[in-house]
Order: C-alpha cells, then sequence, then structure tokens
C-alpha cells in the first residue's frame, strides 16, 4: 500500500478542486514552490520530474547526482513518497539552516523552482499547516485542508498555535512553514520560472537548462524569495 492509499479519500474529487480553484483565485496565488540545490535541479529537468524522496533512492541514475536539502527527516515515512512544497514563498527558515549551516561549505547553489498552482487541484495532494517534521502535524486532503492553511490560528506542532493571523498578506499560509504536499512527483510541464540569489547563479542555472535537453525556462535573480 502506498501512502496515498493509505489516506482516506474525500469524495467529490470535481467538486473539491473547483473549490480549491477558487480559493487560489481568490486568494491570487500565483505559484507553489520547491528549493532545491543545483544537484537537485539537475535531476528535475534531466527526468523532466520534481521526484519525492523516496522515489529517488530507488533510482540509480538520480541516487549518483542527487543532494538532500535537509540532514534528516522526522515526519513518518509514509509521507516520504510526496513532493514537499510551499504556497507562495518557500520556507525561508528551512531554506536558510540547508543553505547556510548543513550545506554551508559545500560547492552548491541553490533554486528555488515555481510550479503552477494548478497541482494544488491534483488528486491526493495534501496540505499540511505547519512544518510535517512537528509533532502533531497531520496533513488533510481537498479542500478542508487547502482552507485551513489560511485560518486565523493554526497548528504550529508540539501542541502549540501560531499567532493570529493578522495583516499577513491573502496569498500566504497563516504558518509560513505550511506544506503541500503532492504524491509521488510533479511534473516539470508545470514549471513555471526558476529563482536564483545572484547572476553567477543565473548563469549556471542556464546552463544546466540546456544541458539538461529541457525546454527553456525563465531564471529569474530574486534574493527577495530567499529571504535575503
Amino acid at each position: 500500500m502506498t501512502a496515498a492509499e493509505s489516506i482516506p479519500a474525500i469524495p467529490d474529487g470535481e467538486g473539491q478542486a473547483e473549490g480549491i480553484n477558487a480559493l487560489i483565485q481568490e486568494r491570487k496565488i500565483s505559484e507553489v514552490v520547491h528549493f532545491t540545490t543545483n544537484r537537485g535541479l539537475l535531476g528535475i529537468l534531466l527526468q523532466r520530474e520534481c521526484k519525492a524522496r523516496a522515489l529517488l533512492s530507488e533510482d540509480e541514475y538520480l541516487e549518483s547526482i542527487y543532494h538532500e536539502n535537509t540532514k534528516w527527516r522526522r515526519e513518518d515515512p509514509k509521507y516520504w513518497r510526496y513532493v514537499n512544497l510551499s504556497i507562495s514563498e518557500p520556507n525561508h527558515s528551512f531554506l536558510r539552516t540547508s543553505s547556510q549551516e548543513w550545506w554551508a561549505n559545500e560547492d552548491l547553489f541553490w533554486a528555488v523552482l515555481s510550479f503552477d498552482p494548478v497541482i494544488m487541484t491534483h488528486p491526493g495532494v495534501l496540505f499540511s499547516p505547519s512544518n510535517m517534521g512537528y509533532e502533531g502535524i497531520t496533513p488533510v486532503e481537498g479542500l478542508p485542508g487547502a482552507e485551513a492553511l489560511f485560518a486565523e490560528r493554526v497548528p504550529y506542532g508540539f501542541g502549540k498555535s501560531t499567532p493570529p493571523r493578522g495583516n499577513r498578506e491573502p496569498h500566504l499560509p497563516t504558518n509560513p512553514q505550511a506544506e503541500v504536499l503532492y504524491p509521488q512527483a510533479v511534473s516539470t510541464r508545470h514549471l513555471q520560472r526558476i529563482y536564483v540569489l545572484t547572476d553567477e547563479d543565473a548563469a549556471k542555472a542556464e546552463a544546466i537548462v540546456s544541458v539538461s535537453g529541457h525546454d527553456e525556462v525563465d531564471i529569474i535573480v530574486d534574493p527577495v524569495t530567499f529571504g535575503r
């Protein structure tokens, strides 16, 4: 049984998708993002898919170039068959830890992949109100899960809740560490653009796109996306 099969199905899939699409339009959500290293970027573009961790370990070719963005995974292993993404902006705290602490001394650069938010409407997508590595966090499928990410208060984990939403922008979830969990793999058909931190990184990313044989992708230098 796969992870997706172990999660209770939400009835009326078409109605759920329409409801999530309405939420996307109402909140003006323009992208769902995933950050990775340059090595991860190469693997994604070569395979035309951003794959879940469990699938990467099963692919000998990807295993040879794959570089995890985390030192360890705390969530239940049944969720390792999902791709972890964020709504509108990456989890800046996690990105800083990965790039400036765990892998600070390695010859890497980081990229943030922007996917069309329509992927939130796809079957089997789960929504987590906080970081999946935090105790007491359970993702929910369908419109109820998506709507819950924007509640006035949401679970933070460890029995705590976030502060009130306040003036947080409508396109941002209440908790900056909220996650979208996409089953198995996200196709690069939905890839809109790639953000990088510097002009030098942009030149390297363009070379990766070229050598991968992937269709052209807009490369955008945007320090704000990286929390700078």
